[in-house]
Formats: C-alpha cells, sequence, structure tokens
C-alpha cells in the first residue's frame, strides 16, 4: 500500500506491516504498467515474479493501517479504493475491477485464479 499523504509504503499478509519507513524527496512517476505480484522492467515486461498466491488486491488513495492489524478475507470498496480486485473472478480473459473504476486487470505469464 502506497499512502500519497505520509509517503509510505507497506507490505501486508500476517496482520502486521513489514518494511514501513518514511519516504523523502518529491514523488517521481513513469510510465510503466502496474504489475501485480511482478516489478516491470524498462522495457514495461514483467520481472521478479512473486511465487506464491495473492487472493486480494486493495490500491486506496490514504493510509489504511497504522499498526498491526487482521487483513480482511474479501476487501469491500469505499471512497477511498482505487483499484480493487478479487481474485477469485473472471470475465473471459479480464480480472474485474471491483472498486467502480472499471480499470480491469489481464492476466499475464501464467498467472492463475485463486483456489
Amino acid at each position: 500500500m502506497v499512502s500519497p499523504t505520509a509517503k509510505k509504503c507497506a507490505s501486508t499478509g500476517t496482520g502486521s506491516s513489514l518494511n514501513s519507513r518514511e519516504a523523502s524527496g518529491p514523488r517521481r512517476t513513469n510510465g510503466l504498467p502496474l504489475f501485480i505480484g511482478a516489478d516491470p522492467d524498462g522495457a514495461g515486461e514483467p520481472t521478479r515474479s512473486f511465487p506464491g498466491a495473492i487472493n486480494e488486491f486493495r490500491l486506496s488513495k490514504s493510509a489504511r493501517y497504522t499498526g498491526d492489524f487482521d487483513p480482511a478475507k474479501r476487501h469491500e470498496p469505499d471512497a477511498d479504493t482505487v483499484l480493487l480486485f478479487h481474485f477469485d473472478d473472471t470475465l473471459g480473459d479480464f480480472h474485474p475491477d471491483h472498486s467502480g473504476a472499471d480499470a480491469h486487470g489481464v492476466a499475464v505469464h501464467g498467472a492463475a485464479l485463486a483456489k
């Protein structure tokens, strides 16, 4: 999760924040695609794929958690939700975005639905 105001990034999964620290300097953007479970290389291709399972993905415009927490099994959209994927359903080749923004995703390079 990236917080645009606090400039923090936290990875979660066990109910606590990992590797969270204050960022410094101006925020920079690039034209690279967003991969969930991989990093884009300079040409925009996925690299360093995550070998595990991702059941839910939510991108928010505000910080969600400030300390230890119990992650929800299934997230629900709200006013701060920018992107929300439940990786247990598809519409053909697309993963529907449940945030309401209609920014649907496409599985690439062998990604499969969570069971």
